[in-house]
C-alpha cells in the first residue's frame, strides 16, 4: 500500500491517479454513498469507477472529438453518479463546470450566463432531472428562449450505451490542464469562474494531507454538497488521493437530522469530518440527549471548521456536548482557504485543543504548508505588515488557482499581486488578519467579496442587481456585509428618487427580490437615503468601505431602513400594518409560520401569508432545514416559497409514490381455527363514533368486544375508558362486562398488543372494526402514513392470520374527548379566533388503505369499507368537529354568496345517528363498499338549505355551475381559511368537468337498501330539528363561518355589548310612594285622576292614600306583607294602590271579573290577611268576608293625625316588595310575580321618558288592575305630574264610547293591548287630540299597523315587550312611517337582553335564540315556588357577581334574535313550537303567514287533539266569509306542506282574556264541528280513510291527512305504480298512471275515483300535469313536448322529469311547455299489445298529428322508447315534417342484435305466450337484458324479476303480473321490427347513465343522425337513477330544456 501511495503522490493529475488506483486495488470501495442518510448503502469500487469514468469519456468523444480541453456543465444532485461524471469528465480531458441543480425555470435560465460565459459542449445530467428541466420548460419541445442553455446537448448518464467504454481513447490530460471551474459569483451576464488545474488540485491535495496527517488508516465522512470546494476537493478527492473511502451523504439528510453524520462517524469510524459553523452549532440545537448516548466519536481525530472566522462560541459549545460522546479534547481543528487557492491555505494543529487568541480573542487559523507563502500586507503599501499587526492576506505557492475564466484584468488585480521586495504573484484574498507566533488568524475582509456560509459573492455582481429599478439612481447603490452575534448580515445602501412610504416599502421588497432572484441571497437590512448621502471618489465611483463605516457609526439619515428579520416585533409594525400584510390564521398556517420564525429567528405573528421565505432572511441552507421539517423537496419550496403558495398549491403538485405501499404480508390463516366466536375488535373505541358504534352493536348482539386502547398501562387506557363513557353520559348504555381492553398502537409491530394477548386475539376474534381517522391534510402523506396506511396494512394482516377474520373498516375523523386533539371543542372551551380549522382526512391515505383492503378480498376475506360522508358533531353534548366537509362546504357558500343550480349537498347527519346507521349494516352484505349517508330530502335539499339560511339573514344567490366555479376562482385566495382553500380546489376541479361526477360518489343505494328504516326517519328528524340551526350558531360563534353581515362573531358581540349598554342613574333608593309624595308637593294642586265626572288633585290623592295606609298599619300590617285589592275601575283603586304602598305592603290585585276559584287560589296562596274591597267585590270574596276593610268606610274615617302620618312609609326600603300579580302557569295554576319597588321605579322614569309625558298630558288607564301593564299605566303617569283617566271595565268594547271618553277628558297618550289595537287600527285618533299610542302584551299586526297608518299619519307608535317577570316592560321600539317589520325595539334604561343559544352562549346577529333578560327590571321570583324561580331566574354569566342585587337573568321563553339596527325581532313562544310526523314547527311562523292574508283580520294557531291525533288548527276573523280552501290555496304559495294546517276555522272573531291577549286555551280546549268553515283536513269517509291506509303502508308514514301531497310525503314513480296495483285490488278500478300525478292527494284522488265512468279516455296519449304556468304578457309558449315510454310501456318515470323541465324552462326562460307521453297498449282489461312496431308507430304518429297537426317537433325518449321515438321521427320526416330535437335518455341507437331473430327463431317463439314461458324468458333475459340495464339474479325467478325491474311490486296478483309484464315482452318482441335510416332534426340530445355500458355507442348514433346541433351528455347514475332521482332529474331537465330552447330560437 506504502508503495502505491508513493507512486500515486509522483502522478501530474487525478485521472492518473484514479487509474492507479483501479489497477492495484480494482475491488476496494471508492465511494460510499448512504442513499438514505442512514442505512442505505450504494457503493462504488475503484475499478467500476474507473469503467464508467471511460464509459462516459467514450461517450464525449463519439459525440465530439474535439472534446480535449472543452467545457461540459455538470447538473447532479449529491450523488456518486456526479463522481462519476466528473472523473469522466477529466478521462476525455475535458473540463468540468460545477453548477447547483437549478430549482426553478427562472434559476435554469440563469444558467445561461455561465453557459455562454465558457461556451459549454454538452450538459451532463440524470433523467430524474432532464424530466425536471423539460417540466419546467427549459429544455425540450416547449422550451422557451433561454439563450444558448435550452438549445445545448444534455446527456443522460443513466443511460449510457454498455461496452463502448472498450472505445475510449486514452488523452494526455498534462498538469498545466484547467480540471474545472468553480463559479464564484455571478448572474449578471459577467459570472467568474475560477480555474483550478490539475496540478493545483495535486499540490493542494499534499497540503491538505499534511495538515491533517491523513494516512491509509483515515476514514472520510461527509455531507457537504459535492459541487462545492470544501465537498470536492477536500472530501471526495482527498480519499482518493490515500486510497481510502469516503462515506458521504446528502446535505438534506444531514440537516433533517444531524444526528446522522454523528452516527455515520460513529458507525464507520470516522476519522475525519468536519463543515462550517451552522454543522456544529446544528448538531449542539439539534441532537438530543437520548440520541447522544448512541454515539461514540473517540474514533474522530479532525474536526476541522472551515468558516472564517470560526466562532469561538461554536467550538466551545461543541467540544463540551460532544465530550459525553468520547470526543477527543484535541480533535477539534480550524481551517481556512478559499477557491481561489484550490482549498485549502492554512489549518491548526489536530493533536492540540483549539484555543483563542489570548491578547484579541480570534479563533487561529493555523499555519500554512511550507511549500506555500502566506504573508499578512499592508495593501497600500505593499509591505508586509509586523507581527501581530492587521493586514490583508497575501498567498503564493502551487496551490494558487489559475485565474478568473476570460478575465485577464480580474486575474492580474486578484492572482498577480506583488510585494515592493518581491517579484512573486501573490493571490490577494481580500481576508483581513494578523499572524502572531507563526499562525494566522482571521478578522474579517478587505476586498469587495462577501461571504456567505462559506460562498462567495461579489459585491458588484449584488449591486448590479438593483440596475433595472428606475427608483435608484444610476450606480448610486452599494452591498457590504457586517457581523451581528457571529453571523454574516448583508446589507444594501441605495440613493433613491422617491420618497413616499408606500412607494419606498415597495422598492425595498423589489431590491430583496431581485437579490434573491439572482443570487440566492437574504438581505438583513435595505437602507433608502437621498442620493447626495452615498459617498463616491471623485470619479463617481461608490466608496463601499466608507459607506460600510458610515453606516455603522450612524451618519445616514435613512428614509427607510427596511428590516426583514429581527426578534423585535416593532420592526415589523410598519410592514404588518400594510393591507399587504396576510396574517397566518388557521392552524397549519400558524404552524408554518412558527416554523419559519423559528428557522429565521423573527417572531411568528411577523411572517405574512404572501411572505418570500428569502425576503425574509432564508437562504439555501436555512431552506434545507424547512424541507427536512416538512419532509418535502428544496425544489418544491424554492417553486412555493410563501406559506400560501406551498399549502395551497394546485399545480406541479407531485403525488407521492403510494403503489410501493399497497401490499399485504402472505397469508398465515390456522384452517383448525373455524367458525365464529362473538368476539369483536374494535379501534378507536374510546372516540364518540367509536362509543356509540358500540352501544349500537350491543343492542344488535350479544357479542363480546375487545377494545383496542392506545395507553401507557392497563389502568391508563381503563381510566381512558370510563373517562370516555362518562363523558358522553353512556353509563347505562354500554355493559362493561361485556369489554375487555387491550393496549393497542397502530404504529407499533403487531399492533402494539402485547405478545400474550396478540396470540389471544389471533386465535378468538372474528371480526375486526376499524375506526379509521385520516386527519392533517396539509402535512405530506409520508408524515401519516405510519398510522393510517401502515396501521390498516396490520390489521389487515390480523384478519389473514390464526382465525380468518371479518375486517369493517371505516373512513371517517373520529372524536374523542382528549383534549390533546386541538381539532375538537368541547362546551366549556374558550376558542379563540384563528384556533379552530385545523385537521381534516386526507385522501392519498384513504386511497392506499382501501387498496389493501380489495387485496384483503382477493384472498377470501371479508373486508367491508364505510365511507361517512361529511358526517356531522354532537351538538347537544357541546362537541363537533369545525372541519367537517358539510361545514367547509357551508363556510365556501357563504363566503362567495352562492350556490350551484342542481342538488350537490350531500350529507349532514349527526355522529350518534351515522354510528347507529353503520352498525345497522353488519351482515347484511359482504366485500362491500358503501357510502353510509342518510341521503334524505330534508338534509341533502341544497334550495331547502339555502332558504334557512337566507331566513337567518345571509345572501345566497343560486346561480350556474359555470358562475359558481367563476366566483370560487375569483375570491381571493388568501382570504380563505386552510379548510376551505384545499376543498375549494375539489368543487372546482368537480364542477368545472362538463360531466358531473359528484353525484356517483355519493351514491349510497346500497346503504339507503340494508339500512333500518327507523334511522333515516331519525335522521331526517333530528336534522329538522334542531341540528341544522344550531350548527351554523356553532360553527358563527367559533368564527368559522361569516356572521350575516360579515362581521367575526367577537366584533358582534361587541356591537350587542353596546347596545346592552342602558346604564342610567335613577333614585333607586327610594320607593314608589315617596316618589309620588314629592310630586304631589311640587304640584298639588294639579288633578292626579279624573273618572267620567270626578276628579282628584295631586294633594288629595295623597291624603287619601295617606288615610288607607294609617288604617291598615292600624290593623296591623306590616313591611312586605300582601294585601289584596280588589276594587272596581275608580279613582278609589288608584288611592288603595298607594295606601297599600304608603303603609309598606305589598298590594295583591284581585280583579273583581277573574273566577271566583281563581280569586280564592290567589288569597290562599299570598296569605294576605286584609283585602281592600268596595261593594262588587263582595260576591265574589264572599268566603273572605273575614279579611275585608271596606274602602268606602275607610274614606268616611277622620283625617289621619301627625302621629299616623309619621308612621307611614316609615321604613321603606327601595327592595322592598311592591306588588305580586299572578300569572297564567302552563299547568293552570296561576303563579305570583313578586315585584320590587326600584324594579318598578326604574320601569316608570324610563317608560315616562320614552313616551315624553309630561303634565300636560292625559293618560287613559285601560288595563285591568291584574295585568301589569296597569303599572304602566298608573306610574309613570302620576311620578311624572300628569293625569290619569279612568275608564269604566263595560265601556272597553264599546269603541264609540271610547271615543267619546278620549274626545271628553282631551286624552293625549293611550296605551293599549295589542290586541285591542288590532281591533281599532281603523279609527283615527289623532282628531281626537291624541299625540301618541303605545302597545303591548303580544305580536303586532304589520298588516294592521299599515292600515292604522292610513288613518294616523303622524303619530308614533311605541310598541312595547316584556314579561310580567321583568317589571312590565324590558324593550320597546317607536314606530314612525311605513315599516317592513315591526320590531320589539331595544332593551330600556338598566336593562339587558340576552338572546342565547342552548348552552347559554349568545347567538351572532340575526340568529334565533332564547330571549334573557337582566337588569334592574328582573324581579324577586315567585312566591312559594323556589323551583319553579331556579328554573326561570338563573345566573347572570355577563355580570361579574351574580350574588349581587340584579345578579339574575330571566328566561322569557321567547324566541327572538337582532337585526342590524340593534332592535330585537320577536318570533313567538319557544313552547309554541310542535312536532307533527316528525317536523318540527313554529306555530307563530304559520299565524305570520296567515296574518298577511289581505283579508283576515286576526288568527290564533294552536295544536290539537282529535281523533287521539295531533292536528294543526288555524283559528282566523275576517270581516268578509272565507273558504277553508282559499286560505289553504294562499297558504301553499308561501308553506311547505307539512305546515298547512289540518284545519281552517273562521271565528266572529278570535278569543281574547282579560289581559286582551289571545285566550289559546278557549281555542285548545273548544270543540271541532264538522258545521260551518270547519276544514277537517282528516280522512272520515270510508273511501278516504281505505286510501289513506293504502298510502301510510307505502309511504311509512302514519296521520296522513286529506290534502297532503303523495310526493312530499316521500312517494316517487316506483311507489306510484304500487298505489295503483292496491287501488286496483281494493277499489275496483283501474287507474292510469297520470291520475296520481294529477290528483297527488286523498281528497282528490278519492274524488277521482268517484268521478270515474266510460267516459274517461282510452288514449294512447297522455298530457303530463302542467305545473303551475306562468301568467303574464311575457310569457312565450313552446311547441308540445312528445316523449315515449320505456320498456314497461308506462310513463311513471317521466313525471320527476316532466316537472323539473316545465319549472326549469319557465324559471330560466319564461317558457312554457305542454307535454305529452305516449303509453303502450295493454294497461287496460282485454286490451291487447301493439302486434308490431309499425302498428305502434303508425298510431302514435297519429296522436301526435291529431294534437299538432303541423312541425316543427319535439320528439324524445327514454329507454327502450328512444327507438320508438326515433321511428316517429323518421316516420314524420319521411312525410315532409320538420324535427326540432330528438332527445335519447339512456338508450343504444336502435338496431336488431344479429343473433335476436336467431333466437326466435330457435325457440319457435310465435307469440307473447311463448316468449313469457319461464324458460324461453330466463334465457331471454340472460342474453339481452344487459342491453336495457336487467342483471338477472340466481335466487330469484325470472318472472318476479322481471316485474320488479319493471317498477312494479311484487305482491301483485300473478294475472296483474302477466298482464304488466306481457306489455314489456311485447316491446322486446317488436324490436325485431327496428329498421332505422339516416334522420336529420335540427338538434339532438344524446344523454347516457355513466353505469350504462352500450357498445359503439357514439359511433352508432352518428350514423343514423345528421344534426346542425348534436350534444351528448353522461350523467353519473344508473339506467334508472337519472330518472328516478328528483335531484338528477332536474339537473337532467336543465339539459333538456336547453335542446328545448334552441328551437324556439330558430323558429321564432
Amino acid at each position: 500500500m506504502n508503495s502505491i501511495n508513493s507512486m500515486i503522490e509522483n502522478q501530474a493529475t487525478l485521472v492518473h491517479v484514479l487509474k492507479q488506483r483501479a489497477a492495484h486495488t480494482p475491488d476496494k470501495n471508492a465511494y460510499i454513498f448512504l442513499e438514505d442518510g442512514e442505512d442505505k448503502e450504494v457503493t462504488i469500487t475503484y475499478q467500476e469507477l474507473d469503467r464508467r469514468a471511460r464509459q462516459l469519456a467514450a461517450t464525449l468523444q463519439q459525440k465530439n472529438q474535439q472534446i480535449h480541453n472543452s467545457r461540459v456543465l455538470l447538473i447532479y444532485p449529491q450523488s456518486i453518479g456526479f463522481l462519476v461524471s466528473f472523473f469522466g469528465s477529466l478521462y476525455a480531458g475535458a473540463t468540468a463546470v460545477l453548477v447547483s441543480p437549478p430549482t426553478s425555470k427562472k434559476t435554469a435560465t440563469r444558467l445561461n450566463g455561465i453557459v455562454e460565459d465558457c461556451d459549454i459542449a454538452f450538459i451532463l445530467s440524470t433523467s430524474k432531472h432532464i424530466e425536471r428541466m423539460i417540466s419546467m420548460e427549459v429544455v425540450g419541445n416547449n422550451a422557451s428562449h433561454n439563450g444558448k442553455f435550452s438549445t445545448l446537448e444534455w446527456i443522460n448518464t443513466d443511460q449510457l450505451t454498455d461496452g463502448v467504454e472498450a472505445h475510449f481513447i486514452e488523452q494526455e490530460v498534462s498538469a498545466d490542464d484547467i480540471a474545472f471551474l468553480q463559479y464564484t459569483s455571478g448572474s449578471t451576464g459577467t459570472p467568474k469562474g475560477v480555474m483550478v488545474s490539475h496540478s493545483n488540485l495535486m499540490a493542494n491535495q499534499r497540503t491538505i494531507k499534511k495538515l491533517y496527517n491523513n494516512d491509509e488508516n483515515s476514514v472520510f465522512v461527509s455531507w457537504l454538497p459535492l459541487i462545492h470546494d470544501m465537498g470536492l476537493i477536500g472530501k471526495a478527492l482527498q480519499p482518493m488521493y490515500l486510497g481510502v473511502p469516503l462515506i458521504f451523504m446528502a446535505p438534506l439528510h444531514f440537516v433533517q437530522k444531524p444526528v446522522r453524520w454523528l452516527k455515520a462517524i460513529s458507525k464507520y469510524r470516522g476519522t475525519i469530518s468536519g463543515g462550517p459553523n451552522f454543522a456544529f452549532d446544528l448538531c449542539v440545537n439539534k441532537i438530543s440527549d437520548e440520541e447522544m448516548q448512541e454515539l461514540d466519536l473517540s474514533c474522530w481525530k479532525s474536526a476541522f471548521n472551515g468558516s472564517e472566522p470560526v466562532r469561538r462560541e461554536t467550538v466551545e459549545r461543541f467540544t463540551q456536548k460532544f465530550s459525553q460522546c468520547k470526543l477527543p479534547a484535541d480533535a477539534y481543528m480550524a481551517v481556512y482557504g478559499l477557491a481561489e487557492a484550490t482549498l485549502i491555505v492554512s489549518g491548526t494543529q489536530r493533536d492540540k485543543p483549539l484555543l483563542a487568541d489570548a491578547e484579541t480573542n480570534y479563533m487561529p487559523s493555523g499555519i500554512a504548508d511550507s511549500c506555500d507563502v502566506v504573508k499578512v500586507v499592508d495593501p497600500e503599501s505593499r509591505l508586509e505588515v509586523v507581527d501581530g499587526a492587521e493586514g490583508e492576506i497575501w498567498v503564493h505557492g502551487p496551490s494558487v488557482a489559475q485565474g478568473y475564466w476570460n478575465r485577464p484584468e480580474a486575474t492580474a488585480e486578484t492572482f498577480q499581486a506583488t510585494l515592493i521586495d518581491d517579484e512573486r504573484h501573490f493571490l490577494r484574498t481580500g481576508d483581513t488578519g494578523f499572524a502572531r507566533h507563526g499562525s494566522l488568524h482571521i478578522t474579517g475582509r478587505i476586498k469587495d467579496v462577501i461571504i456567505i456560509q462559506g460562498k462567495n459573492f461579489h459585491a458588484e455582481d449584488i449591486e448590479w442587481s438593483t440596475n433595472e429599478l428606475a427608483a435608484i439612481r444610476p450606480g448610486c447603490c452599494v452591498a457590504f456585509s457586517i457581523t451581528n452575534d457571529g453571523q454574516e448580515k448583508l446589507i444594501v445602501v441605495a440613493g433613491v428618487l422617491t420618497s413616499t412610504e408606500e412607494e419606498l416599502q415597495q422598492l425595498a421588497k423589489q431590491i430583496r427580490a431581485n437579490v434573491y432572484a439572482d443570487h440566492q441571497l437574504h438581505l438583513d437590512r435595505v437602507v433608502l437615503i437621498k442620493p447626495k448621502e452615498l459617498p463616491t471618489t471623485t470619479s463617481g465611483k461608490v466608496q463601499r468601505r466608507l459607506s460600510k463605516q458610515m453606516y455603522l457609526a450612524g451618519e445616514f439619515t435613512p428614509l427607510l431602513e427596511h428590516q426583514a428579520a429581527t426578534t423585535q416585533s416593532d420592526s415589523y409594525s410598519a410592514e404588518a400594518s400594510k393591507d399587504s400584510f396576510v396574517p397566518a390564521i388557521t392552524e397549519s398556517e400558524r404552524e408554518l409560520a412558527v416554523m419559519w420564525g423559528d428557522i429565521l429567528s423573527m417572531p411568528a405573528e411577523k411572517v405574512g401569508m404572501n411572505d418570500n421565505f428569502f425576503e425574509l432572511g432564508g437562504s439555501s441552507l436555512t431552506m434545507l432545514e424547512l424541507a427536512t421539517r416538512l419532509n418535502v423537496t428544496m425544489e418544491l419550496l424554492f417553486r412555493y416559497p410563501t406559506i400560501n403558495g406551498y399549502l395551497y398549491r394546485t399545480s406541479e403538485y407531485e403525488f407521492p409514490d403510494v403503489a410501493s405501499d399497497i401490499y399485504l404480508p402472505p397469508l398465515a390463516l390456522d384452517n383448525s381455527l373455524q367458525g365464529k366466536t362473538g368476539i369483536s375488535l374494535i379501534t378507536g373505541g374510546t372516540g364518540f363514533f367509536g362509543l356509540h358504534f358500540l352501544q349500537a352493536m350491543m343492542q344488535r348482539s350479544q357479542d363480546q368486544f375487545v377494545l383496542m386502547v392506545r395507553g401507557a398501562s392497563q389502568e391508563a387506557i381503563e381510566k381512558k375508558f370510563d373517562d370516555a363513557v362518562a363523558y358522553f353520559k353512556m353509563e347505562n348504555s354500554i355493559d362493561k362486562q361485556r369489554v375487555k381492553l387491550v393496549q393497542g398502537d397502530l404504529s407499533k409491530k403487531q399492533l402494539g398488543i402485547p405478545a400474550e394477548q396478540y396470540q389471544w386475539v389471533v386465535a378468538n376474534v372474528d371480526k375486526i372494526f376499524h375506526i379509521g381517522s385520516h386527519v392533517n391534510n396539509w402535512l405530506p402523506y409520508e408524515g401519516i402514513r405510519e398510522i393510517n396506511v401502515d396501521g390498516t396494512r396490520s390489521l389487515l394482516q390480523l384478519a389473514r392470520t390464526g382465525r380468518k377474520k371479518e375486517l369493517h373498516y371505516t373512513s371517517t375523523s373520529t372524536f374523542s374527548p382528549d383534549k390533546d386533539d386541538q381539532s375538537i371543542f368541547l362546551e366549556q372551551d374558550n376558542i379563540k379566533v384563528g384556533d379552530i380549522n385545523r385537521y381534516f382526512g386526507y385522501d392519498i391515505s384513504k386511497y392506499a388503505s382501501e387498496e389493501m383492503c380489495k387485496l384483503a378480498r382477493a384472498d377470501g376475506i371479508v373486508c367491508n369499507i364505510y365511507r361517512l360522508v361529511w358526517v356531522g358533531g354532537h351538538i347537544e353534548t357541546g362537541l363537533t368537529k369545525v372541519g367537517d366537509g358539510f361545514n367547509i362546504m357551508l363556510r365556501i357558500l357563504l363566503t362567495i354568496g352562492a350556490y350551484p343550480q342542481g342538488n350537490y349537498l350531500h350529507d349532514v347527519v349527526p355522529v350518534d345517528l351515522m354510528a347507529d346507521s353503520m352498525a345497522s349494516l353488519i351482515g347484511k352484505a359482504e366485500n362491500t363498499n358503501y357510502n353510509v349517508t342518510s341521503q334524505s330530502k330534508e338534509s341533502i335539499d341544497m334550495k331547502r338549505i339555502a332558504v334557512m339560511l337566507r331566513n337567518m339573514g345571509y345572501k345566497l344567490d343560486e346561480v350556474s355551475r359555470v358562475e359558481f366555479v367563476e366566483r370560487l376562482r375569483n375570491y381571493p385566495i388568501e382570504r380563505w381559511d386552510e379548510q376551505c382553500k384545499s376543498y375549494r380546489q375539489l368543487v372546482i376541479r368537480l364542477f368545472e368537468d362538463p360531466t358531473p361526477k359528484v353525484e356517483s360518489f355519493y351514491d349510497s343505494s346500497n346503504f339507503i337498501e340494508h339500512m333500518d328504516t327507523q334511522l333515516r326517519q331519525k335522521m331526517e328528524q333530528k336534522f329538522i330539528d334542531s341540528w341544522f340551526e344550531k350548527t351554523i350558531n356553532f360553527l358563527v360563534q367559533n368564527n368559522a363561518l361569516p356572521t350575516t353581515s360579515g362581521l367575526s362573531y367577537a366584533e358582534e358581540m361587541a356591537q350587542i355589548a353596546r347596545w346592552n349598554n342602558t346604564a342610567t342613574a335613577y333614585p333607586d333608593s327610594q320607593c314608589l310612594q315617596q316618589m309620588f309624595a314629592y310630586q304631589a308637593a311640587l304640584t298639588p294642586d294639579a288633578v292626579a285622576v279624573e273618572f267620567e265626572r270626578q276628579s282628584i288633585s295631586y294633594a288629595a290623592l295623597n291624603m287619601w292614600a295617606d288615610k288607607i295606609a294609617s288604617h291598615l298599619i292600624a290593623q296591623g300590617v306590616a313591611r312586605n306583607q300582601f294585601v289584596g285589592l280588589s276594587v272596581s275601575r275608580s279613582i278609589e283603586l288608584i288611592a288603595c294602590v298607594l295606601g297599600i304602598l304608603k303603609a309598606g305592603a305589598a298590594y295583591v290585585p284581585l280583579d273583581p271579573t277573574y273566577p271566583k276559584a281563581s280569586l280564592d287560589f290567589m288569597l290562599e296562596d299570598s296569605n294576605a290577611q286584609w283585602i281592600l274591597v268596595d261593594q262588587a267585590a263582595k260576591e265574589k270574596l264572599q268566603a273572605h268576608s273575614n279579611k275585608w276593610l271596606d274602602v268606602n268606610a275607610i274614606t268616611e274615617m277622620a283625617d289621619v293625625s301627625a302621629r299616623q302620618l309619621a308612621a307611614i312609609d316609615a321604613a321603606c326600603q327601595s327592595h322592598d316588595l311592591a306588588y305580586m300579580v299572578y300569572t297564567s302557569g302552563t299547568t293552570g295554576t296561576p303563579k305570583g310575580v313578586m315585584v320590587e319597588h326600584q324594579s318598578v321605579l326604574n320601569h316608570s322614569l324610563s317608560l315616562q321618558s320614552s313616551f315624553a309625558i309630561s303634565r300636560n298630558d292625559k293618560l287613559l288607564q285601560f288595563s285591568t288592575v291584574n295585568f301589569d301593564s296597569f303599572v304602566e299605566e298608573v306610574f309613570p303617569t302620576l311620578l311624572g305630574g300628569a293625569t290619569l283617566v279612568m275608564v269604566r271595565q263595560e265601556h272597553l268594547p264599546d269603541i264609540e264610547k271610547m271615543q267619546q271618553i278620549m274626545r271628553q277628558h282631551s286624552v293625549t297618550v293611550l296605551k293599549f293591548s295589542t290586541a285591542y289595537w288590532h281591533n281599532i287600527s281603523d279609527i283615527n285618533v289623532e282628531k281626537l287630540g291624541v299625540r301618541l299610542v303605545a302597545i303591548g302584551g303580544e305580536e303586532a299586526d304589520l298588516h294592521q299597523y299599515t292600515q292604522w297608518r292610513q288613518y294616523n299619519p303622524t303619530i308614533p307608535l311605541i310598541n312595547t315587550y316584556g314579561p310580567t317577570e321583568t317589571t312590565v316592560t324590558a324593550s320597546l321600539s317607536t314606530l314612525t312611517g311605513p315599516v317592513k317589520k315591526i320590531t320589539i325595539g331595544k332593551p330600556i334604561a338598566n336593562t339587558q337582553m340576552h338572546i342565547l343559544d342552548a348552552q347559554l352562549k349568545p347567538v351572532p346577529i340575526g340568529f334565533v335564540g332564547d330571549l334573557y333578560i337582566a337588569g334592574a327590571g328582573v324581579t324577586r321570583g315567585y312566591l312559594n315556588r323556589p323551583q319553579d324561580t331556579a328554573a326561570a331566574f338563573i345566573d347572570n354569566p355577563f355580570i361579574d357577581n351574580p350574588l349581587s342585587a340584579n345578579g339574575k337573568m330571566y328566561k322569557s321563553g321567547d324566541l327572538a334574535r337582532w337585526n342590524r339596527d340593534g332592535d330585537i325581532e320577536f318570533l313567538g313562544r319557544s313552547d309554541n313550537q310542535v312536532k307533527v310526523r316528525g317536523y318540527r314547527i313554529e306555530l307563530g311562523a304559520i299565524e305570520s303567514v296567515i296574518g298577511c292574508h289581505p283579508q283576515i283580520d286576526n288568527v290564533a294557531v294552536v295544536l290539537k287533539e282529535h281523533n287521539r291525533k295531533k292536528k294543526i288548527v288555524a283559528y282566523f276573523s275576517s270581516g268578509v266569509t272565507l273558504s277553508a280552501a282559499e286560505v289553504r290555496n294562499y297558504l301553499e304559495q308561501a308553506l311547505p306542506s307539512y305546515m298547512i294546517p289540518n284545519l281552517l276555522l273562521q271565528l266572529p272573531a278570535v278569543p281574547l282574556n282579560p289581559n286582551g291577549k289571545v285566550d289559546r286555551k278557549l281555542l285548545v280546549d273548544m270543540a271541532i264541528s264538522a258545521s260551518g268553515n270547519a276544514d277537517l283536513s282528516m280522512p272520515q269517509r270510508p273511501e278516504d280513510v281505505k286510501m289513506a291506509a293504502i298510502w301510510e303502508s307505502l309511504l311509512h308514514v302514519n296521520n296522513i291527512g286529506l290534502h297532503d301531497d303523495f310526493m312530499e310525503l316521500g312517494g316517487h314513480s316506483l311507489l306510484v305504480m304500487s298505489l295503483l296495483s292496491e287501488v286496483q285490488k281494493q277499489f275496483g278500478v283501474q287507474l292510469p298512471i297520470h291520475a296520481i300525478f294529477d290528483n297527488p292527494t286523498i281528497a282528490k284522488l278519492t274524488h277521482f275515483i268517484e268521478a270515474q265512468n266510460d267516459a274517461v279516455t282510452t288514449s294512447n296519449l297522455v298530457r303530463f300535469p302542467d305545473l303551475n304556468r306562468g301568467k303574464g304578457d311575457n310569457v312565450r309558449q313552446s311547441q308540445p313536448l312528445f316523449m315515449v315510454h320505456g320498456l314497461g310501456g308506462h310513463l311513471a318515470s317521466f313525471y320527476p322529469l316532466i316537472r323539473n323541465l316545465q319549472k326549469n324552462l319557465r324559471d330560466q326562460y319564461n317558457l312554457d311547455i305542454t307535454a305529452y307521453g305516449l303509453e303502450a297498449n295493454g294497461f287496460k282489461d282485454g286490451e291487447a299489445c301493439f302486434a308490431t312496431l309499425e302498428e305502434m308507430v303508425a298510431e302514435y304518429v297519429r296522436l301526435i298529428q291529431q294534437t299538432q297537426p303541423e312541425g316543427p317537433y319535439l320528439i324524445g325518449g327514454w329507454s327502450y322508447g328512444v327507438s320508438v321515438a326515433f321511428h316517429i321521427a323518421q316516420e314524420l320526416i319521411q312525410r315532409g315534417e320538420k324535427v326540432s330535437a330528438f332527445i335519447s335518455i339512456d338508450a343504444e341507437a336502435p338496431h336488431v342484435p344479429e343473433d335476436f331473430d336467431h333466437f326466435i327463431q330457435n325457440n319457435s317463439i310465435l307469440n307473447l305466450d311463448d316468449l313469457y314461458e319461464p324458460g324461453t324468458l330466463q334465457t331471454l333475459l340472460d342474453k339481452f337484458g344487459r342491453r336495457f340495464g336487467f342483471v338477472t339474479q340466481a335466487d330469484e325467478c325470472a318472472k318476479q324479476q322481471f316485474y320488479r325491474f319493471l317498477g312494479y311490486s311484487k305482491q301483485d296478483s300473478e294475472a296483474q303480473i302477466e298482464r304488466y309484464s306481457k306489455i314489456a315482452i311485447a316491446n322486446i318482441f317488436n324490436a325485431r321490427g327496428f329498421n332505422p335510416s339516416r334522420i336529420n332534426p335540427m338538434n339532438t340530445l344524446l344523454v347516457r347513465a355513466s353505469k350504462s355500458s352500450f357498445n359503439n355507442y357514439i359511433n352508432d348514433w352518428h350514423d343514423l343522425l345528421e344534426s346542425k346541433m348534436l350534444s351528448a351528455l353522461t350523467l353519473n347514475g344508473d339506467h334508472w337513477s337519472i330518472m328516478q332521482d328528483p335531484e338528477l332529474a332536474e339537473h337532467l331537465a336543465r339539459h333538456v330544456m336547453q335542446a328545448v330552447e334552441q328551437p324556439q330560437a330558430t323558429t321564432a
